[in-house]
């Protein structure tokens, strides 16, 4: 016969009815919690002020981008090395820092736009004219015509500068022999192509817009890459590189959460010459951009734009 199992009385005498104990290990819990709630509150304003001192006090600038660049945008820095240690201790998580980078956007009164980016209906009456580095077959001319529309509502005519190769035509808009290129960066059946991505970063070229062609068997999408161009209102596109690691890469993706986008894409390879990661980022835009661009220039201020862009 099994024995008996042996009971502490004297340990059960002193036990708190275990309905009673549940009760109070969830009280607990309940207090846990709402001191959290309220230390994410008080966080968070801390965060505000923070935003509010560094814009009142001159320590944080915010400039347009003039000149040979993408312009329609503004990038921010901070001037004192003191206001930057107190970022980095105060703002340690990925929605800490998109927190911060909205309310600077906030407090920063200037209008991304109304400075730097003129309206169709402000510029000269007589299209401009630009010319854009191509290569010459089915798929790429009918990309030409679409970018080609495109210009035309934005104030430029465009003509096609015609070349062997695409990477000739990559060529040709990094060393200015023409405004833009037309080149593939991406296909249905590979998906994101590197090597004309490598193009654009070794020609320091940005993306101002895409279209996608049918190629009968799926889809290629084309891109209007320059070193110079105007962002327009209806960007619905960020994408950047950034050399880190995957812990700041996680809390990138945090931070692009927290400003409302979407992660559309994200791939890490071999940084040449350094031995660590690049990570490649493809945001889909919910409102502005501005206060993600805020956030890598401040935290990430090495990180590279690859485009910024509609897709027509």
């Amino acid at each position: 016969m099994p024995a008996e199992p042996t009971i502490n009385t004297e340990l059960r005498g002193n036990m708190i009815p275990a309905k009673d104990a549940y009760q109070i290990l969830l009280q607990e819990a309940e207090d846990v919690t709402h001191s959290r709630k309220r230390a994410d509150v008080v966080k968070r304003g801390l965060v505000r002020e923070l935003a509010r001192v560094l814009v009142a006090s001159g320590d944080l600038t915010v400039e347009p981008v003039t000149g040979d660049g993408v312009r329609g945008i503004e990038h921010v820095s901070v001037r004192c090395d003191e206001a930057m240690a107190f970022i980095k201790e105060m703002c340690k998580s990925g929605a800490d820092r998109a927190a911060l980078c909205c309310d600077i956007d906030e407090f920063c009164t200037q209008s991304l736009y109304r400075m730097v980016h003129p309206n169709v209906r402000n510029r000269d009456t007589d299209a401009k004219l630009v010319h854009a580095a191509c290569v010459e077959n089915a798929y790429a001319d009918a990309a030409a015509v679409s970018f080609s529309s495109y210009l035309l509502r934005h104030g430029y005519k465009m003509s096609l500068v015609r070349c062997e190769t695409l990477t000739a035509a990559a060529d040709a808009a990094s060393d200015g022999d023409a405004d833009f290129c037309i080149i593939p960066i991406n296909n249905s059946g590979d998906g994101r192509l590197n090597n004309f991505y490598r193009m654009l970063d070794e020609g320091d070229l940005k993306i101002a817009t895409v279209v996608d062609v049918s190629t009968g068997e799926g889809t290629t999408r084309y891109a209007l890459a320059g070193r110079s161009f105007d962002v327009v209102r209806t960007a619905t596109v960020f994408e950047f590189s950034v050399f880190t690691d995957a812990m700041n890469a996680a809390e990138i993706l945090l931070s692009i959460s927290a400003l409302g986008h979407t992660t559309l894409y994200v791939s890490a390879f071999p940084a040449r010459m350094s031995g660590g990661l690049m990570y490649n980022f493809t945001v889909g835009l919910v409102g502005g951009f501005r206060s993600l661009l805020f956030m890598l220039d401040i935290f990430y201020p090495n990180f590279s734009l690859i485009g910024i862009y509609g897709i027509i």
